[in-house]
């Protein structure tokens, strides 16, 4: 009977974990870029990094490549991207977004000449957050990008992704499942010819 306890506490566990989010927040203010990802307690700062103490190098041996033909590699590419592609679909299709902040002040001496950087500036800033915004579930924005005359840029970017863990190894599983596949299909064709 205690071995079934602690078969019940060990799977609560292991859900608990699954359905734990990680959190991505990435931030760009006075040119100082900031990204920690977060999940449950533990809490890791990916840029910047510290610095590591000089070491040994490792050297690698480079191995010569098989040669292949030009069509070979661009059927291995295209049976490698489409279930990556897929993939990368689910799983930004669970993202959520709760905040995306991007302010911008174009800056320039020249109005024209700065209007016009404004513009295409704000063309291509509202494209690409209209493009997260369709892929992801994003809650909130708040975009801003204004002309500055006296001639000074600033830029400020924060964004946070959420994504739960058991959508993250579903995808992968798929992927994995999806390059097995075309695996096996690549040798039995090469086996037919």
């Amino acid at each position: 009977m205690l071995g079934l306890y602690i078969l019940i506490g060990v799977l609560l566990f292991l859900l608990l974990l699954i359905l734990c989010p990680i959190s991505l927040t990435a931030e760009y203010k006075d040119e100082k870029a900031r990204v920690v990802l977060r999940y449950f307690f533990l809490r890791f700062v990916l840029v910047p990094q510290k610095e590591k103490k000089d070491g040994k190098e490792k050297k690698t041996k480079e191995k010569p490549d098989k040669e292949k033909s030009t069509k070979d590699t661009l059927q291995t590419l295209k049976d490698t991207a489409e279930p990556l592609l897929d993939g990368a679909k689910k799983l930004l299709s669970h993202v959520s977004i709760p905040l995306l902040r991007l302010h911008v002040a174009v800056g320039g001496d020249d109005a024209a000449k700065t209007a016009v950087e404004c513009g295409a500036i704000s063309a291509g800033a509202y494209t690409t957050v209209g493009l997260i915004a369709a892929l992801t579930k994003t809650r909130r924005t708040d975009i801003s990008i204004l002309p500055q005359y006296n001639g000074e840029w600033n830029v400020e970017f924060y964004i946070k992704l959420r994504i739960l863990v058991i959508f993250v190894i579903t995808s992968l599983n798929g992927v994995i499942i999806q390059l097995i596949r075309n695996t096996i299909n690549q040798k039995k064709d090469g086996a037919e010819k």
